[in-house]
């Protein structure tokens, strides 16, 4: 699961109409971030190495060439650019939630949990409100993998309020409620996250794995195939299914 934000175009603001064609195809290539890394990272480099940028706009470059690492899952310079870019203390708010959240989640990629929480928190502070609910959202996924289930579910809760077609909320609800032994609860969020998005094999697996815990084989096995057909070269799926002494 990814959080990705997309930040508006800069190139406006950085060169004027006068520049050379070079410096601008440079910015069009960074501002791709994520949708071909092979481009944008050392295209956001080049930028950032033109030294004419205000700090508000060498920030933005580099939390764009953050979200072009995490998309490469190097998270650790992922994490350095975003670090990078809060050190130059832009004054936008809008994107400072940004770089906090990002960061945050790139932390949880690589188990910093308490690191991740501090970031999301210092993100929620900014209330940005088309922001809020993806916030929510890591940080109840980054307590769930704390074992925190508890918080994991009030933060997944949030989420939904704010936004109620959000499938990685009630799968990831599913799953707190799963930790916490509330097994109808989470048969519950498990079905409505599939009925959101049925082409997830996880949805599948985690109603499954629900199933199997209530004692219902049959419903289990017919879940874990649907998960297997879904991605068939998933190992923890194809081990559920030999668990239960199912064919594939």
């Amino acid at each position: 699961m990814r959080y990705v934000i997309l930040l508006g175009s800069v190139l406006s603001v950085i060169l004027p109409t006068t520049a050379a064609p070079q410096s601008r195809a440079d910015l069009l290539q960074c501002e791709l971030a994520e949708k071909n890394t092979r481009l944008s990272i050392p295209a956001c480099t080049r930028v950032l190495s033109s030294g004419r940028l205000k700090p508000t706009v060498r920030a933005q470059i580099f939390t764009r060439r953050g979200f072009a690492y995490f998309g490469r899952r190097q998270y650790t310079r992922a994490a350095a650019d975003f670090s990078q870019a809060l050190r130059l203390k832009p004054k936008d708010r809008k994107l400072l939630a940004q770089i906090y959240h990002q960061r945050g989640w790139t932390y949880t990629q690589l188990r910093k949990y308490r690191a991740a929480i501090a970031d999301y928190n210092r993100s929620l502070g900014y209330k940005d409100r088309k922001l809020l609910w993806r916030t929510y959202l890591a940080r109840g996924q980054t307590y769930l993998r704390m074992k925190r289930f508890k918080s994991a579910t009030a933060n997944l809760s949030t989420s939904l309020r704010l936004n109620r077609r959000n499938p990685d909320a009630l799968n990831g609800r599913a799953r707190a409620y799963f930790g916490s032994g509330r097994f109808q609860n989470a048969l519950r969020d498990a079905t409505a996250a599939i009925k959101l998005r049925p082409r997830s094999a996880f949805y599948w697996y985690t109603r499954g794995r629900t199933y199997e815990r209530l004692g219902r084989k049959k419903e289990a096995i017919r879940d874990y195939r649907v998960a297997r057909r879904l991605a068939p070269r998933n190992r923890v799926i194809a081990s559920a299914l030999l668990r239960l002494g199912a064919r594939r």
